[in-house]
């Protein structure tokens, strides 16, 4: 189960202060802690934190969210769940802005707990007030989550309706895609290549269609006409194209223009990586990645840990992937190539 994107929840900082009265004064703030934990994502101490703030009473409606988001994070699902509904029956003054935050958060958590009937009932009540893009969209991945395929389909359009957002576009595409029906999402795609051309961000955007719909000619010269505007991000996309049509050569000067242009970064790193397992070469591959894993963080190190757990393999050292995995499994459970990479390596 997939975490669900967007932007559209709330960051951190909006627990400091949404509501008006900040409860009972007391003599230590663990919610004040909670924040700061949640901050630093030590999110075990973060539901200490706020357990211990719910019941000392202090700002409770954003504690139990601070506990919603410390459980989420942990993947205890049923915890968040617990907590973000609680969150929304002690909203006892009138913040709409919160609310909704909380609302999105709850199904988000039912979404990944697997309870998508219940998640599209959520964003159906959250709809009922924002007619928003992004919650037609979700809404729709639930509905197709759960085999609603005409219901999907009318969300998304909704969510697609007069839309210029090449993001939308790519993300319902990826969606049916990750349900085998990228045929369904070509559909989507090739709306987003009637967009005017207006700058050089255009042509950067029609790359990434292009690339998904495996035109790899078109998605050339479209970003190459990006990279000439100045465009940095068509450098990377422009390495995926050379490695997709086997022009490692190319592929290679994509990812060092990038570095020269932008100093060293996981991203380029992994490119390098990606170039070596192609050519045989599992030493300097193993090389790249871990320069690009000391470099990288968040989401920019998980492809970083992915290939390096592939690359052991190739390398034969089949106890250090399995090691690798353990640890990567911890970071991302839900991975389903990872499970089914894991199960190879339980035979080895």
């Amino acid at each position: 189960m997939k975490k669900q994107g967007l932007g559209i929840l709330l960051s951190v900082c909006l627990l400091a202060g949404s509501l008006s009265g900040c409860g009972k004064a007391e003599e230590k703030d663990y919610y004040g802690q909670g924040v700061a934990q949640l901050e630093e994502q030590d999110y075990s101490n973060a539901i200490t934190s706020f357990e211990q703030a719910v019941e000392k009473e202090q700002r409770v409606a954003e504690s139990y969210r601070g506990l919603g988001i410390a459980a989420l994070e942990s993947r205890d699902y049923p915890t968040a769940i617990s907590a973000f509904s609680r969150s929304l029956l002690n909203l006892d003054a009138s913040n709409a802005a919160f609310e909704k935050d909380v609302q999105c958060y709850l199904a988000s958590a039912r979404s990944q707990y697997g309870e998508n009937d219940k998640a599209i009932e959520v964003y159906t009540e959250i709809l009922d007030k924002y007619k928003e893009p992004q919650f037609y969209y979700l809404r729709g991945k639930c509905e197709l989550d759960e085999k609603d395929y005409d219901a999907a389909r009318t969300d998304f359009e909704q969510a697609l309706k007069g839309s210029k957002d090449y993001d939308m576009y790519i993300m319902v595409y990826e969606t049916y895609a990750e349900h085998n029906m990228a045929a369904d999402g070509d559909t989507y795609l090739e709306e987003a290549l009637d967009i005017d051309v207006v700058e050089a961000q255009d042509y950067y955007n029609r790359g990434r269609i292009y690339y998904c719909l495996a035109d790899y000619d078109n998605a050339k010269a479209d970003l190459i006409q990006a990279m000439n505007d100045g465009n940095a991000e068509a450098v990377l996309l422009l390495g995926k194209v050379y490695m997709a049509v086997n022009d490692m050569a190319n592929a290679r000067a994509m990812y060092k223009d990038y570095m020269n242009q932008n100093g060293e970064n996981p991203m380029s790193y992994n490119g390098l990586a990606l170039c070596d397992i192609a050519d045989g070469d599992y030493e300097t591959a193993l090389a790249n990645v871990q320069k690009g894993i000391s470099l990288g963080s968040g989401n920019a190190i998980k492809n970083l840990l992915y290939n390096e757990i592939i690359i052991y393999e190739y390398l034969l050292d089949f106890e250090t992937a399995k090691a690798k995995m353990a640890d990567y499994l911890v970071l991302y459970p839900s991975d389903e190539n990872a499970l089914r990479e894991n199960t190879f390596l339980s035979t080895r």
